[in-house]
């Protein structure tokens, strides 16, 4: 659409239009022989057409509207913005209000009946490779892949979870839709997505443990190796993968390791000699 403003000598020119990083809004504005234009995404920069009027109003100069009041925020007294930072983004209104009690070896979480998970599990899906693969990829890998196939997701945040699952976060539910919708491969594999569900990350009865993590506290710098880790794998069973920020080092404070162990027969402590020196390596 084409819009001319007489008094200013100005025509505007907005569209619709649509690349591979998703569609936007084109305005440009013609004055005086010059030109300028604005380009106003469709998701993750916006939150609303409100928001897109306010900033096409602000590129062409229009009279500030008279702004109505909106509702009251809704707050809670005995909820302080302090406990809501403390608790995370991933704990909901409902699990805040539960009634947790600890009966021998069950911990009961008792809820309404009529409440639901509401936030951002909503927005959530949860992908899994199908099939059997000798190598399961890692979080980086599928970080990597995800960020050259889902070119139109912008603002997707991806956790490695049990049993080769991961959780795709989406800046909202419009977005996570579209990508459910698609057809996904990862070496001739298929990536199976669906919605998360409270069932997510639950082990079945039964199930036989065949690999635990350990946390190695007390390694001294000068023997933060590769080595020193695979012989102290091959004392717990063996080795499966290591935690990303123990491969980064992205902190000092312990080393964490996947082991092929059922978690019973893992050793409390190992000693490590080095020049007669006996060092000690405790398990967690």
């Amino acid at each position: 659409r084409k819009q001319s403003d007489a008094e200013r000598e100005a025509e505007h020119c907005c569209t619709r239009k649509h690349n591979e990083h998703g569609r936007f809004i084109s305005i440009i504005s013609i004055n005086n022989g010059g030109r300028s234009i604005l380009v106003i995404p469709e998701l993750a920069l916006n939150v609303g057409w409100h928001d897109i009027a306010f900033k096409i109003e602000s590129f062409i100069k229009c009279s500030k509207r008279m702004e109505v009041p909106g509702p009251p925020r809704i707050t809670k007294s005995n909820y302080p913005y302090a406990k809501a930072v403390k608790d995370g983004k991933w704990q909901t209104e409902t699990i805040q209000e539960a009634e947790i009690t600890n009966n021998a070896s069950i911990i009961e979480v008792l809820t309404h009946a009529e409440d639901q998970e509401i936030g951002l599990l909503e927005r959530c899906l949860v992908g899994h490779l199908e099939g059997q693969m000798k190598e399961k990829p890692t979080l980086p890998e599928i970080r990597r892949w995800l960020s050259t196939l889902w070119k139109k997701a912008f603002g997707v945040d991806i956790y490695e979870m049990y049993g080769g699952m991961f959780l795709f976060e989406f800046p909202n539910i419009n977005m996570a839709e579209q990508t459910l919708q698609g057809q996904w491969n990862w070496k001739n594999h298929r990536f199976n997505l669906e919605w998360w569900n409270p069932m997510v990350g639950c082990l079945p009865k039964n199930t036989l443990k065949m690999e635990t993590w350990i946390r190695i506290v007390g390694i001294p710098l000068h023997l933060w190796s590769g080595r020193v880790f695979q012989e102290i794998e091959n004392l717990c069973g063996g080795w499966v993968a290591t935690e990303e920020e123990t491969e980064l080092r992205n902190h000092m404070n312990w080393a964490r390791i996947l082991v092929a162990n059922d978690g019973i027969n893992i050793p409390k402590e190992v000693s490590i000699s080095r020049n007669r020196v006996i060092l000690l390596k405790f398990f967690h």
